[in-house]
């Protein structure tokens, strides 16, 4: 049976006898592919939480449920927290399941190419060292945002402070990064929220993402891991002139990676993916 050379829709043959059934397949198909059409132009993306992409590293992460609702058949599809290699060119696409008839999940894959199929779905694709989504956003390396979980709450400005590293000592901390930062530069400040997206290398561990006041030897914040689910963290900061306040004026902050105990063997790591401060 001939097929059509870019949908490869099959079709009745010259002459041929019976025809009907091949008739029939060929209207199967372009249905479906009509219908997917369709559905794409409805397709609604919440959540995902916090997005951040390294691109040294070819990495592009997200720490939460990100939700695909389709209006049409009323249900949705869920493709979980993870992570996905994302080199120069690739394209992120969500291999969808068409009319579901209850909420299902799915995944999310990055390819240089996308299979010419009714199910695939793009959302970003990568050009350098930034990665574009088909809604208008962007995130460039040593970023995070939150894409899809609306603006109402979005920070006036995010800070990196650290990006993709490893760390497997509880006796010396790893620096990922440091800012030199003054709260009087962004008035009005009305909060400070440190967070991270981390996990570990071993589930028995407790490791800690540290906030460091370098100009005065201060402990500012620690967050703490204990699952090798990549995992968001955040702490509100204090703005203030006590131990441990973010204060004026200019001071040098570092993030420091280390393992809560001794480590036991070569997983035992801590796994930093970003770090930042937010500000609202």
């Amino acid at each position: 049976m001939p097929n059509s050379d870019r949908m490869k829709w099959p079709f009745p043959a010259e002459n041929q006898d019976p025809w009907y059934d091949a008739f029939r397949d060929m209207v199967g198909q372009m249905d479906a592919s009509g219908y997917s059409a369709r559905e794409d132009r409805q397709l609604i993306m919440a959540g995902g939480g916090l997005w951040s992409f390294d691109g040294a590293g070819d990495l592009l992460s997200w720490d939460d449920t990100l939700e695909v609702v389709s209006p049409i058949a009323g249900f949705r599809m869920e493709v979980a927290a993870g992570s996905v290699d994302m080199e120069d060119g690739d394209v992120l696409y969500i291999d969808l399941t068409r009319a579901p008839s209850t909420n299902v999940t799915t995944s999310a894959v990055s390819a240089s190419q996308v299979p010419s199929s009714d199910t695939a779905y793009v959302i970003a694709v990568r050009r350098g060292a930034s990665v574009y989504f088909r809604h208008g956003f962007s995130i460039p390396s040593g970023s995070s945002r939150e894409l899809f979980s609306g603006v109402s709450s979005a920070p006036s400005t995010i800070i990196w402070m650290g990006g993709r590293e490893s760390h497997n000592s509880d006796v010396t901390p790893l620096v990922a990064g440091a800012i030199a930062f003054t709260p009087v530069t962004h008035n009005p400040v009305t909060s400070l929220v440190f967070r991270a997206v981390a996990a570990n290398g071993n589930t028995g561990l407790t490791n800690q993402v540290q906030l460091v006041n370098v100009t005065d030897g201060e402990l500012v914040a620690e967050l703490s891991f204990t699952s090798t689910n990549i995992a968001k963290d955040e702490v509100t900061l204090t703005i203030g002139s006590s131990v441990g306040d973010i204060d004026d004026p200019e001071h040098i902050y570092e993030v420091r990676i280390k393992l809560g105990a001794a480590p036991a063997s070569g997983d035992d790591t801590v796994e930093l993916y970003s770090a930042e401060l937010r500000v609202f």
